[in-house]
C-alpha cells in the first residue's frame, strides 16, 4: 500500500464521511456515519477503529479534518458549529493527534472543498473564485490570487451567516436572515413545514408518511418535480434568496466565478436558473458582465479531497 496514503474526515450538520486517500487524491476506500451531538467525534474514531484495518492505518501518513464551523486555524480548535450542537470548544486536531499518533491538519470544511474544487474540480485553472455550499447549512471559500483566504483567526469564508433579511427567519446561529435561514436545505424544509401548517395543501405531507416533521429538501425537490405548487414556490424562494447571496458575493469579491456545490444542488434547474437570474439582473447589470455559476465537479467526496490535498501539500 502506498506510503502517503492520507486518512481524511468532513464532518458536518447531517454526516461524517472518513475516507482513505491515496497521493493521487483518488479515494481508496470510504465510509460515513451519523453526526452526533455533544461529543460526537468518539463515534467518528469508534467507526475508523472499526472500518479500517491495522494494515490500513499503519499505512496513513497524516490525517485531515474538514469541520463546519468556527476552527481556529492555529490550533485546530473548534470554537463552535450552529448545526452541530454540543459541539463547543473541541480540540479537534489534539483529539485525533493524540488518539492515532499521526500529524493532523484541520481546516473549515467550505475553506478545503474550495481548495479541493481548486485542484482537481470545478475551478480547476481559476485564480480567484468564491465557493459557496448549500447544504444542511451553507459555507464558504474564497480563493483570492490563487491562494486561500481564511482571514486573521481562520473564520473567513462564513458567507452563510451574512444577512439576507434582518427581519427574515430565524438562523441556527441565532440571528436573523442568515443566508443560510433562507436559502440552505433546512430553510427549503423549514418553509415547506410552516406553510403546510398554515393549512396549504400539498402531496409532501403523504411523502412524508403524515409527519410534517420529517420533511426534508430532497422531499420537497421530489415534490416539486412532481409538479406540487407549494413544494415548487418553495424551492423557488430558496433559490432567489441563493441567487441574492450570490449576487452579494459577486460584487464584493469581483470573481471570476461562483462554484457552488453541495447537496441542494443536486436539485439542478430547479436551483441553479432560478438563481442565475437573479445574479444576471443583479451583479450581472452592476458590473455590465457574466459572471459563471459553476456546478462543483467533485460532488460529496469534494471535503475529504480538499482535505487530502492540504494534507499531502504539508507531507
Amino acid at each position: 500500500m502506498n506510503s502517503k496514503m492520507v486518512l481524511t474526515m468532513d464532518i458536518g450538520g447531517t454526516q461524517s464521511r472518513v475516507a482513505l486517500i491515496n497521493d493521487k487524491a483518488q479515494v481508496v476506500k470510504r465510509t460515513s456515519v451519523t453526526t452526533e451531538e455533544g461529543e460526537g467525534y468518539k463515534k467518528v474514531i469508534a467507526t475508523i477503529r472499526d472500518y479500517f484495518s491495522k494494515p490500513e492505518l499503519d499505512s496513513v501518513a497524516g490525517i485531515g479534518i474538514a469541520i463546519a464551523g468556527l476552527l481556529r486555524s492555529d490550533s485546530g480548535l473548534l470554537l463552535s458549529s450552529p448545526n452541530m450542537a454540543g459541539w463547543i470548544n473541541v480540540p479537534i486536531r489534539q483529539i485525533f493527534s493524540d488518539e492515532f499518533n499521526l500529524p493532523v491538519y484541520t481546516g473549515n470544511d467550505a475553506s478545503l472543498a474550495a481548495q479541493g474544487e481548486y485542484r482537481y474540480g470545478a475551478a480547476k485553472g481559476l485564480e480567484n473564485f468564491v465557493y459557496v455550499t448549500v447544504s444542511t447549512g451553507i459555507g464558504g471559500g474564497l480563493m483570492l490570487g490563487g491562494e486561500m483566504y481564511i482571514g486573521a483567526d481562520g473564520y473567513a469564508g462564513e458567507v452563510g451567516h451574512m444577512t439576507i433579511d434582518p427581519g427574515g427567519p430565524q438562523c441556527a446561529c441565532g440571528m436573523r436572515g442568515c443566508f443560510e435561514a433562507m436559502a440552505s436545505g433546512s430553510a427549503i424544509a423549514r418553509e415547506a413545514r410552516e406553510k403546510m401548517a398554515s393549512g396549504v395543501s400539498s402531496i409532501m405531507i403523504d411523502m412524508a408518511g403524515g409527519d410534517p416533521g420529517e420533511l426534508t429538501a430532497e422531499l420537497v425537490e421530489r415534490a416539486a418535480r412532481q409538479g406540487d405548487a407549494l413544494a415548487k414556490e418553495v424551492m423557488h424562494n430558496a433559490a432567489v434568496n441563493l441567487g441574492l447571496g450570490l449576487s452579494n458575493l459577486i460584487v464584493i469579491f469581483d470573481p471570476e466565478a461562483v462554484v457552488v456545490g453541495g447537496g441542494v444542488t443536486k436539485s439542478d434547474d430547479l436551483i441553479f436558473a432560478p438563481a442565475r437570474r437573479v445574479v444576471a439582473e443583479r451583479a450581472g447589470c452592476y458590473f455590465q458582465k457574466d459572471v459563471p455559476i459553476l456546478k462543483a465537479a467533485l460532488g460529496d467526496d469534494v471535503g475529504l479531497i480538499g482535505a487530502a490535498a492540504m494534507v499531502l501539500d504539508s507531507i
